[in-house]
């Protein structure tokens, strides 16, 4: 199913695959493409990956705006508005750690003492901010990224408010513009969010 699902795009690499495996019939052209099973899906799946993009994305956003190493074991907690999702969360935990590099705690009752906490779409995410984070340069860093995030959302906007464009581009462009501001529009929550943390912590008594 797979070999024939790639045919297309794989015409070559398939054929071989397909002669070398156990077959029928002289060649994959003559197969008939995949249909759809109802009794393959799975939406308890999807949203359950989705949740583990959503989580990890997350996590590595918190990551890069303190500049922690990719490899750099850290401490993170995750919270969910969702009851439901919070039992999610605590299912996957292990994965999300894996992907995330680092120790997960859900639902924690006690949060870490310096933690940057990122909130998006029922879900919160703390970075333990360790003592030899720098961070006047990670201000800087997101003070320069939420520039960058403006501009492009008012290219954006632009682009959206342009009667022409709307009309005479493709709907499947105009609608992945108006998906970029949205995305555009949620990191610069993020980053004020992110932002007023870090001149919190930067106040503190021995920072």
């Amino acid at each position: 199913t797979i070999q024939r699902l790639l045919h297309p795009f794989m015409p070559f690499i398939t054929e071989e695959i397909w002669q070398t495996l156990p077959h029928v019939g002289p060649s994959i052209v003559r197969q008939p493409f995949p249909v759809d099973r109802p009794e393959w899906d799975a939406k308890d799946a999807e949203e359950l990956f989705a949740l583990l993009d959503r989580t990890v994305s997350t996590m590595r956003m918190g990551r890069s705006l303190l500049n922690y190493p990719p490899g750099k074991a850290l401490a993170f907690q995750i919270s969910a508005v969702e009851t439901s999702e919070g039992h999610a969360l605590a299912q996957i935990r292990q994965h999300i750690a894996h992907l995330a590099r680092g120790t997960v705690s859900i639902e924690p009752s006690k949060p870490m003492p310096r933690t940057l906490s990122l909130a998006t779409e029922g879900l919160s995410v703390g970075v333990g901010v360790e003592g030899d984070v720098e961070l006047q340069k990670v201000l800087d860093r997101i003070t320069k990224q939420m520039e960058e995030g403006r501009k492009e959302a008012a290219r954006l906007d632009g682009k959206l408010s342009n009667e022409d464009f709307v009309a005479k581009a493709p709907p499947d462009v105009v609608a992945e513009q108006r998906q970029r501001l949205s995305t555009l529009s949620k990191d610069q929550e993020l980053l004020r969010s992110s932002e007023a943390q870090i001149r919190r912590i930067l106040t503190e008594p021995g920072s």
